[in-house]
């Protein structure tokens, strides 16, 4: 009996052994004009046929949300108007340095943990990012990838405050 319930802690600890990371960009206030933060960015994945949005904070908080099987942007609004944020993994930070872009997050991974995912990239625009590279700690892999995204203004846009980011 004293071995299944060590088992059972180990297991325990295993699975969530990446719930607790931290994030490793620290928050800082976004006081720049290389992007625009009064709407969101939005990405259409073609081939998972997904679309996912990010709403960026002028106190350097980000809000992400994918997993979208429509790609008609106000049908897509609809839905964020009475969503609730209240998911650790939908919440991450970003910093903007000349025209680069850092955005980091907790993401769902293997065993419903969350782990860190890291996006870095360029800004096009005020209105456009790319994403050129992405990284996952549980796998402690760098991917190239190509995501561009591309803003929408929108005026119900969900509050910042949240849990898990101070």
């Amino acid at each position: 009996m004293r071995m299944k319930i060590i088992t059972y802690m180990i297991s325990l600890l295993l699975l969530s052994s990446c719930f607790d990371e931290k994030l490793t960009l620290k928050r800082a206030d976004y006081t720049g004009n290389a992007l625009r933060t009064d709407g969101y960015y939005h990405a259409y994945f073609c081939e998972t046929d997904i679309s996912a949005v990010m709403f960026l904070y002028r106190n350097g908080v980000s809000l992400t949300r994918g997993g979208y099987s429509m790609h008609i942007l106000d049908e897509i609004e609809e839905r964020i108007i009475k969503q609730n944020f209240e998911t650790k993994t939908r919440w991450g930070v970003f910093i903007v340095n000349g025209d680069t872009i850092q955005h980091e997050r907790w993401a769902e991974s293997t065993g419903f943990r969350s782990c860190l995912y890291r996006k870095k990239g360029y800004i096009v625009n005020d209105s456009t990012i790319h994403f050129i590279e992405d990284f996952l700690s549980e796998t402690k892999k760098t991917y190239s990838i190509d995501e561009v995204w591309h803003f929408k203004q929108f005026d119900n846009k969900p509050d910042s405050t949240n849990k898990y980011i101070k």
